[in-house]
């Protein structure tokens, strides 16, 4: 009698010399990706490009320009002029690609749904500048597009602050100054059905020096309920910020906003999990506080829930990615009142899904995975920080990658 291992079990078999005997996976649930392009219920566009290939998107900045390849077979499909690329963010919807341009002070926007008729071409390219507040952003670098489809947020590492795009028009709507040497980013959802139900969301960025400043999303204003502005830091006892931070990603299965963050504490590589670990429940408008003093009112913490230290492979950790081994991804994305985005119904790059009296994460990892500057990639156990895995030896290497990374 044939017995099914498409189930989760013991994914490696042990010395004895019996084989596996399910997956590594704790999910039984399967979905797949659709890639970027509208399904087709009677044949799902995901069952063929898992077979022919989806679009693969590299950053080429050695020749300005970004190259498409074909996922499975890896040959050159397309070649996109560009002027001095450094970064890359795709839209929440997979239809459009975003790209910092550091030397030209810009960012542009490359079409990428295949039922297109301006597919891989640049449907747009802004100039960082708020004329609001006569600002412009200089050297923009890490972009990360905000999970729900509303901004586009860019480091300036140049000006020192931090840029603003519209998801409606794709242009700048605000530039924010007093951020010293920014260097990373990562972002949340709005927390509109989970967490602390504030309806706002949450930046994160890394400074050169450790600092890490919080972003608190709008709409701001008399009839506001976030700050659109920078609220404060992250804060770590015992310690003024995290020296040495390289690199930082949000956790898809955190309702709290949670990031991790790599960094080298006392000559050591660690990684610390930050998270928003209280605030008042629900939206709170920002002028309550003129009208009926509330000394809970801006009551927000921001700091690490825990952190692993001792358990990696070297003093510099170069990058940080999660599993995607149980995930949501096949259910419709969630977006906010405030995007006015289009929401695709499967495979969205948003972390939260919606279901019935709330949101649900759209993935549950297991593991942590962390490249090291020496060559050797750890696997971590998430339930208890420990090595799941002997390291892997992968030398050279210098990005991991997940399906919701930013």
């Amino acid at each position: 009698m044939a017995t099914n291992f498409l189930n989760p079990g013991d994914a490696f078999g042990d010395l004895g010399g019996f084989g596996p005997s399910g997956l590594l996976t704790n999910s039984n649930q399967y979905a797949g990706f659709f890639g970027p392009a509208s399904s087709n219920v009677a044949c799902p566009t995901f069952t063929l490009r898992q077979q022919v290939g989806h679009f693969l998107y590299v950053l080429d900045s050695a020749n300005d320009r970004i190259v498409v390849v074909n996922s499975n077979r890896m040959n050159v499909l397309d070649s996109i002029p560009i002027s001095e690329p450094y970064d890359l963010a795709i839209a929440p919807t997979l239809n459009t690609l975003a790209v910092s341009n550091k030397g030209t002070n810009t960012i542009s926007f490359i079409d990428t749904d295949p039922n297109s008729v301006n597919f891989h071409t640049i449907i747009k390219t802004s100039a960082l500048y708020d004329a609001v507040n006569n600002r412009t952003g200089l050297g923009p670098s890490e972009i990360v597009w905000q999970p729900d489809g509303e901004d586009i947020l860019v480091v300036c590492e140049n000006s020192n602050s931090l840029c603003i795009l519209s998801n409606a028009d794709l242009e700048v709507r605000k530039i924010i100054p007093g951020v010293a040497q920014p260097r990373f980013l990562a972002v949340s959802n709005r927390d509109l059905a989970h967490g602390f139900q504030t309806g706002l969301y949450y930046a994160y960025v890394v400074q050169e020096n450790g600092q890490i400043q919080v972003f608190e999303s709008g709409p701001d204003g008399n009839q506001g309920i976030g700050y659109d502005d920078f609220i404060g830091s992250v804060t770590q006892d015992g310690a003024s910020g995290f020296p040495g931070a390289s690199t930082i990603q949000p956790d898809p299965n955190s309702a709290v906003h949670a990031a991790y963050l790599g960094y080298s504490k006392n000559g050591v590589g660690t990684v610390a999990k930050i998270f928003l670990k209280s605030a008042p429940t629900g939206p709170r408008p920002i002028t309550l506080s003129t009208f009926l003093p509330d000394p809970n009112f801006r009551a927000k913490e921001f700091t690490t829930q825990y952190e692993w230290s001792g358990v990696f492979s070297s003093a510099s950790i170069v990058d940080l990615a999660v599993d995607d081994l149980s995930n949501s991804g096949g259910m419709a994305d969630s977006t906010s009142l405030y995007a006015g985005a289009i929401t695709i119904n499967h495979s969205g790059k948003g972390m939260r899904r919606p279901v019935p009296g709330g949101t649900i994460p759209v993935s549950e990892p297991q593991f942590l995975f962390a490249a090291n500057a020496n060559g050797w990639v750890d696997v971590i156990n998430l339930a208890n920080g420990t090595p799941f895995v002997d390291p892997i030896p992968v030398p050279g290497s210098r990005v991991l990658c997940h399906y919701w990374r930013q």
